[in-house]
């Protein structure tokens, strides 16, 4: 007989620039329930983002709670095992995710079983059957086809997320010391195959796909199959995917992903500065940047770019020159985070080995808090550099300039309507972010405190 499950992906504690843009949930716990249900399981798919509210008693009183943690969600996955197990004493409690991939015996204190790992070959005999050990080992997924399609119908307030969701690869065949991706998922560049996309497009009902993968471009031969395909079988839509700087490299290819309707590419640009970027293990220069910037610009494509602060190579000024530099190449939308050492990376086991975390609080993990003592600046001071950065980027006047470049653009193009939409969707996005900002300010204002008040010089003997 089949039980009833639920998968929670936890909410995560703050908000970025660009959540107005919708909540997307994360493609594991989506797998996850179209394994389950393949095998008989009732299953629900939780994002408390989407839902808008706690898990409570009707979503946790169930068979089986499975708990997918990023590292700023794990605190509270952490209480919703605690409450999983105190409404069903006899229930099963898994934990899986990220964070408790690389911490287990942390994630192990709160629940039956912790999976670590890609967890589709392993979970429905753990949830059949069980296990003598508290700590799973998943298995990579070597042929992605293999998996069932995941299902938006099992996520609930699904029709909410903005854009389809899709993900096409796991693996990264980089190694930035900054990122997890590549100790969760293996340097193995795994795909679906063409045919299995294609089929996964032609059931999707948004107007709008998002490309959940890494690196959407990281075998540039099997993203130009995948385009060709996409304009064969006539699929008209438009996406957006994350990728790097080295998809300029092909100009050719650009042009097709801009015929097949990639209207945006969000791209880990990091830093304005070589030095930093060699220090990540990048392998990417500012000038590939420029580069990459203009050839997407030139064939209509919005960029995203992802920035980095408070990396030990940072100089006095390093966030006013990122914005200068976002705004003389006028870089659609941007993201500035602060570094963070999150468990799995090795900047993490540096930072652990030179004492120099500042806490353990995992919600405050989520590259928008100060949670290490930084080289050239206290923490504090990286801190306001990062909403300074924000707070200037999304001003009134840059909107208002993306709305006369919208206006310039028309005129210059006679109407065409791709420079027109894409001039007003930076202007609007900007107005929204400041409101995010003003939020995230209201809402951070203690740990900002607390920040400015241990200084530089007692930071690593204080806890928050």
């Amino acid at each position: 007989m089949g039980k009833q499950i639920v998968i929670i992906e936890p909410a995560s504690a703050t908000g970025h620039v660009f959540s107005g843009q919708g909540t997307y949930p994360l493609m594991g716990p989506l797998y996850l329930g179209a394994v389950l249900r393949r095998t008989g399981h009732a299953v629900r798919v939780v994002n408390e983002n989407l839902l808008g509210r706690p898990v409570g008693l009707t979503e946790l009183d169930v068979d089986v709670a499975c708990i997918s943690a990023l590292t700023p969600t794990a605190d509270r996955a952490y209480e919703i095992a605690r409450e999983h197990k105190a409404i069903r004493p006899g229930g099963l409690t898994l934990l899986g995710g990220v964070h408790p991939s690389f911490l287990p015996d942390e994630a192990a204190r709160f629940a039956d079983h912790v999976v670590v790992g890609e967890g589709e070959e392993v979970i429905a005999d753990l949830v059949a059957h069980g296990a003598s050990e508290k700590v799973v080992t998943g298995r990579r997924v070597k042929d992605l086809d293999s998996l069932p399609r995941p299902d938006l119908g099992m996520l609930v307030g699904g029709e909410r997320v903005p854009r389809a969701p899709l993900m096409t690869s796991r693996g990264c065949p980089y190694q930035c010391n900054f990122c997890s991706v590549t100790e969760m998922f293996g340097h193995a560049f795994r795909t679906h195959s063409v045919e299995r996309v294609i089929e996964e497009l032609r059931r999707v009902r948004h107007d709008h796909v998002f490309f959940y993968d890494d690196n959407f471009v990281a075998s540039p031969t099997r993203t130009r199959k995948l385009l060709e395909a996409m304009l064969s079988a006539g699929i008209r839509r438009n996406w957006t995917a994350q990728a790097r700087v080295d998809v300029a490299r092909d100009p050719d290819l650009v042009a097709l992903m801009a015929r097949a309707g990639c209207t945006r590419l969000y791209i880990g640009l990091e830093s304005v500065d070589d030095a930093a970027l060699r220090a990540m293990n990048k392998r990417q220069s500012v000038a590939d940047i420029v580069h990459a910037v203009e050839t997407l610009h030139r064939f209509g494509i919005a960029v995203h770019g992802m920035f980095i602060l408070g990396t030990d190579e940072d100089r006095p000024g390093q966030a006013e020159a990122t914005v200068r530099f976002c705004r003389r190449h006028r870089i659609d939308s941007v993201q500035f985070m602060i570094l963070t050492p999150f468990p799995g990376t090795p900047l993490f086991d540096r930072m652990v080995a030179d004492g120099r975390l500042l806490h353990r609080r995992w919600s405050y993990y989520d590259a928008m808090h100060a949670v290490f003592r930084p080289a050239t600046a206290s923490a504090g001071e990286v801190q306001a550099q990062m909403v300074r950065a924000f707070e200037d980027f999304y001003s009134l006047s840059g909107a208002l300039n993306d709305g006369l470049n919208a206006m310039v653009e028309w005129v210059q193009s006679l109407g065409a309507r791709r420079g027109r939409v894409l001039g007003l969707v930076n202007g609007l996005t900007k107005i929204g972010a400041r409101r995010v900002i003003r939020r995230w300010l209201a809402a951070n204002q203690e740990y900002l405190r607390w920040l400015a008040a241990i200084g530089q010089s007692d930071a690593s003997n204080t806890t928050a």
